[in-house]
């Protein structure tokens, strides 16, 4: 009985650690993507300003 409530608990913290873990990397790569995507919609906004320009 012992062995199995110490895999149950094992078990349990893994997953709590994990989820936290994943979490934290999810939001570190929403933050990168959203930067990235400010920049392409910046550089976007000014190759559309420049061909407006020219018409």
């Amino acid at each position: 009985m012992e062995l199995i409530t110490i895999i149950v608990v094992s078990a349990i913290v893994s997953i709590i650690i994990g989820n936290i873990i994943g979490a934290y990397y999810l939001k570190e790569n929403d933050n990168k993507w959203k930067e990235v995507f400010y920049q392409i919609t910046e550089i976007t906004i000014n190759e559309v300003k420049k061909i407006k320009n020219r018409g």
